[in-house]
């Protein structure tokens, strides 16, 4: 057991080494960058061992055959009825009532940037955009025998429009254009958005909330398709973010309460140790644990990040501003409805399984489903704030 914990630490231990040695190789102001990096890679592989590795291991302590858990493409299995329970649901949407009431209670005052909400000319490539977009979303929704050959690939070109047409509405609501201003971070997000949702795909794999139909490709095919498809999550949920900061009626809406943080990792232990026995049992349980789905890669964060004394920027919660929690949590829900709605008519498609609450469907998705876009939201926001800090040196 000593000699197996030995070689799994190895490449770690190498590499943080590597980047101690160059701190001490380099000048002063690269010790507090290289510190940082060090500290990221550690947290990065325990998340990686509680994230991907814990809900594998549960399924092989089960006994379980680990094929249909590692086929690729990846095959539908049964967990069990879905349907929906009036109890369940009940306490569902009383729950998140009481949750939003709790957030939206209390109100502040925020101070706007100048120039927010100020207009200018909707730029030549912006019409470009919505004339694309248009045409790729009218193929998308025919069944033209001419375009057959193109009618399971719509959902990239969709998105690339979406993604340019936002970067637009932003330039002219503040003269400025993510897409522009920050070139370097806008193209980094795609190969990492990819990387990001392949994630959720694995994680989907032991929950089985959807199921995509249509898809009958091969292995190379797939992987490439889907590849670059979800190369569009993060830029588009950025880009849609940073056009409702662009409202001022919208920011001074984004109060609630103060919330200040202690210093004390008792709870961040806690919520380690929740989390990790649920991912060892997600794949065991997935009618009950699946939410963890979507809310457990982002607490793990939270928590290894305040166990390393870094925690997560979300704004000035503690003085009620909200705003940067708000506008990824929204960012996420608006886009959700774009993702929905595209793919209720679209040839290649997928749909849901939710246990307990599979009822009103808004297109393919039941109606409770929608709040999980809104800790996703904030997910897509802490990767996008990783990526600008490696960027950036910080």
């Amino acid at each position: 057991m000593e000699n197996q914990k030995t070689h799994a630490w190895i490449l770690p231990k190498r590499v943080i080494g590597f980047t101690e040695q160059f701190v001490r190789n380099n000048p002063e102001e690269n010790r507090t960058s290289c510190h940082t990096m060090s500290t990221l890679i550690k947290r990065g592989i325990l998340w990686l061992g509680v994230c991907l590795v814990l809900p594998m291991l549960g399924v092989w302590l089960a006994g379980w055959d680990l094929a249909p858990f590692l086929t690729f493409p990846p095959v539908v299995r049964d967990i069990g009825e879905i349907g929906f329970s009036v109890p369940v649901g009940w306490f569902y949407w009383l729950g998140m009532g009481a949750l939003f009431t709790w957030l939206l209670w209390r109100r502040g005052n925020l101070s706007i940037q100048e120039g927010i909400g100020s207009f200018h000319k909707f730029p030549f490539w912006g019409w470009l955009g919505i004339l694309w977009t248009g045409i790729i979303w009218w193929l998308a929704w025919s069944r033209l025998d001419s375009f057959a050959w193109g009618q399971k690939y719509t959902f990239s070109p969709l998105w690339f429009g979406y993604i340019v047409v936002v970067n637009a509405w932003i330039q002219s609501r503040s003269g400025k254009c993510p897409m522009l201003e920050k070139p370097k971070l806008f193209l980094a997000l795609f190969p990492v958005s990819a990387v990001f949702w392949w994630v959720f795909e694995y994680y989907n794999r032991f929950v089985q909330n959807w199921i995509y139909l249509n898809s009958d490709v091969s292995a190379v095919e797939y992987f490439v398709h889907a590849t670059i498809a979800f190369s569009t999550v993060l830029p588009a949920v950025y880009s849609t973010a940073e056009a409702l900061l662009t409202f001022p009626g919208l920011q001074r809406a984004m109060t609630g309460p103060k919330l200040k943080f202690k210093q004390g990792k008792g709870l961040a232990l806690a919520v380690l140790g929740v989390c990790t026995v649920a991912f060892l049992l997600i794949g065991v349980f997935p009618r009950i644990l699946y939410p963890l789905l979507w809310t457990g890669p982002f607490l793990i964060w939270l928590a290894l990040s305040a166990l390393a004394g870094d925690p997560e920027d979300f704004g000035r919660v503690e003085k009620g501003d909200w705003r940067k929690v708000w506008s990824w949590a929204l960012a996420a829900l608006i886009c959700g409805f774009f993702w929905e709605m595209w793919n209720s008519h679209s040839l290649a498609k997928w749909i849901y399984q939710v246990p307990y609450l599979h009822g009103g469907l808004i297109f393919e998705m039941p109606m409770a489903g929608y709040l999980g876009y809104l800790p996703f939201g904030l997910e897509c926001g802490v990767v996008t704030g990783l990526v600008a800090r490696v960027l950036s040196g910080r």
